[in-house]
């Protein structure tokens, strides 16, 4: 093993890597050049082997030096990965320190575009903009001070082939040349073009960021063709979006926690903030409620002013968890328009609340009436869950909308008993057992190869069959909404007809599961249960000019202009009865209005001043002028 042997300037992560003998990573300093930077790796400290990473990407070495030497593997691209994940691909490293006895040069492959001026299209691509000036600069730089590299740069610009990302490892005699090599260019790139780093604007920083790939590219492939006895392995690049830092969720109380995950998109968060705001009008000053929200693109303007929504009570906590870190970039299946994959990861709340036993786990089109703590205190003991039955599902299981719903539960869910299927807006989910009963790894591959109709939900009802506490329809209880639910209620069983139709006035939980959301249409069934919560909110403006944009189609700040129109375009309508569109009569009228508008004063002596013929002559030139 070559311990203590590498260092690697990158700037992926300031990571606590004392159990990695193998790299020793310098300190980060986001205002240092990269020449700065090199020249930092190069003065500290005395090691065989020397590298660099760019910005968000890293050299993928695999363990047990399982490596394939090949210029055709593909770069790869992830959103976000976390600490953990940064560390195994670094320990890799340690397992993969005979590599470093086999190659004097590991770095990002050369990726081919196979398509002619395709480097060229890529830096006008990554500078946005078309000017050449800066590159050609370069070029020249190397055509007069390092004449034996010019030929093949002005070939690499002009080709299609390039390394996507500036990472390697060289042994130190080769970094060495490599660094004074580009210092010498950068040095005489800045003088010619009278440069500095104070005046680099964003993409200039992306300019020099393309410089950095296209230079690499260039002493590669020098290497390659000049020097035969430096063994060179190129590897694929993994790029990723973000690191993951958010802690690990614990009980955000120590007393009586009460915790409530719900899943939420950007769009949906005025309307969050409705569900928020009925949970405050009904919770209890005794309880604790810890309230987890898994998303992925909340706004930081929406986080805040739903944390300021909770932040005046003490016993409500609100934390925002982005599980996307988790799912190893999976794309999981969108059954139909107004789904989305936010839905999923209740399936995995087990694992994302690793140190919770059980917990609510709650869709947002819902109003809550009814203290959560006396459904969070239900015995679940030996069940996987508590829920209620979807009553419009046992409807089409009877016949309703949708006939072959009961072949579909039995042959492609699988489903023992169909008339056991849950609506999964609201569950108190027995998040041990279920860690105890299946693996996050697969249920994540049933997830993802799962073609479902009514995608998470149709996956909870099978993994949750045969170990559950059914609920009555209360904590549950679907809003007359759309024909879909008013006629699916009524095709359900008798004994669940009649259970719902006792509770539908006064259920502990208002679900609003179908369209038309009461935010789109007020006027439906408990709409204005919904609107009477919603004007407690800071999101009340919002979700009101949304309500308008909905029903005139623009936002609320065009209404006027809008109104203007229409209001024209009535009055135009009664000039056309008189005046219809292509008649001559038309046609006389406009030539009339064009000679009385270039003549004013004859205007005013067939049409004096104040006088009602004037007025509704006026009316009448003024929409044919428009017309």
């Amino acid at each position: 093993m070559l311990h203590n042997h590498i260092k690697i300037f990158t700037e992926v992560v300031n990571l606590d890597v004392s159990d990695i003998n193998f790299i020793e990573f310098l300190p980060i300093n986001e205002n240092s050049s990269q020449v700065d930077r090199l020249n930092h790796l190069l003065n500290h400290g005395n090691h065989q082997y020397l590298g660099f990473m760019e910005n968000k990407s890293l050299l993928e070495i695999e363990s047990k030096n399982k490596h394939i030497e090949s210029a055709n593997w593909e770069n790869i691209n992830i959103n976000i990965i976390d600490e953990d994940f940064l560390k195994n691909k670094l320990n890799n490293l340690n397992d993969s320190a005979s590599l470093f006895s086999t190659y004097d040069v590991i770095t990002n492959y050369i990726y081919d575009f196979k398509k002619e001026n395709a480097v060229l299209d890529y830096y006008k691509f990554y500078v946005k903009c078309d000017d050449l000036t800066n590159i050609n600069a370069l070029i020249s730089c190397l055509k007069f001070s390092h004449t034996e590299f010019y030929e093949l740069a002005e070939e690499i610009l002009n080709g299609s082939r390039i390394c996507m990302y500036s990472d390697y490892i060289m042994k130190k005699e080769i970094f060495e040349d490599f660094t004074a090599w580009k210092i010498n260019i950068y040095d005489t790139y800045n003088n010619l073009c009278n440069s500095t780093k104070k005046t680099y604007s964003n993409y200039k920083r992306n300019e020099i960021a393309f410089f950095e790939k296209f230079l690499l590219t260039v002493y590669i492939e020098h290497l390659l063709s000049h020097d035969k006895t430096i063994a060179i392995l190129q590897l694929p690049s993994i790029a990723y979006e973000d690191i993951h830092t958010e802690a690990e969720l614990l009980p955000a109380y120590s007393d009586n926690n009460i915790p409530i995950v719900v899943v939420c998109s950007n769009y949906y968060a005025p309307y969050l903030g409705v569900f928020l705001q009925s949970l405050f009008n009904t919770c209890n000053s005794c309880n604790n409620y810890d309230i987890i929200v898994l998303q992925k693109e909340l706004s930081t303007q929406n986080k805040n002013t739903l944390s300021k929504m909770c932040s005046r009570y003490e016993n409500i906590s609100l934390r925002f968890f982005n599980p996307t870190h988790r799912l190893n970039n999976s794309v999981f299946h969108i059954a139909q328009t107004g789904y989305c994959e936010e839905a999923y990861y209740r399936i995995f709340s087990p694992w994302y609340l690793q140190n919770y036993d059980k917990a609510i786990v709650m869709d947002i089109d819902i109003l809550i009436r009814k203290d959560l703590a006396e459904l969070f205190h239900k015995n679940i003991e030996g069940k996987l869950a508590a829920g209620v039955k979807d009553i419009v599902f046992l409807g089409m299981l009877n016949g309703w909308a949708v006939p072959d719903t009961k072949t579909y539960a039995s042959k492609e869910m699988k489903l023992k008993n169909p008339w056991n299927y849950l609506n999964t807006g609201v569950l108190l989910m027995n998040l041990k057992l279920i860690r105890e009963t299946y693996s996050e790894d697969d249920l994540l591959e049933m997830a993802v190869n799962s073609k479902f109709r009514c995608q998470e939900q149709d996956i909870l009802n099978i993994i949750l069959e045969d170990k559950v506490l059914f609920l009555g329809y209360e904590w549950n209880c679907y809003v007359r909404t759309g024909d879909f639910v008013i006629e699916g209620i009524r095709w359900a069983p008798k004994s669940d007809f009649e259970q719902y139709n006792g509770i539908a006035d006064n259920p502990y939980i208002s679900h609003y599961v179908a369209q038309p959301k009461p935010w789109l249409d007020p006027s439906i069934s408990m709409g204005i249960d919904f609107w009477l919560n919603a004007r407690e909110t800071p999101f009340y403006e919002i979700i009101l000019s949304n309500l308008l944009g909905t029903l005139y189609g623009s936002p609320i700040y065009d209404l006027r202009q809008r109104t203007e129109k229409l209001e024209f375009e009535k009055k135009r309508e009664g000039i056309t009865i008189p005046f219809p569109i292509g008649s001559k009569r038309r046609k006389i009228a406009k030539k009339i209005y064009e000679y009385l508008i270039a003549k004013k004063t004859l205007t005013t002596f067939c049409f004096p001043k104040k006088s009602k013929r004037r007025e509704l002559g006026l009316k009448i030139f003024y929409f044919l002028g428009r017309a």
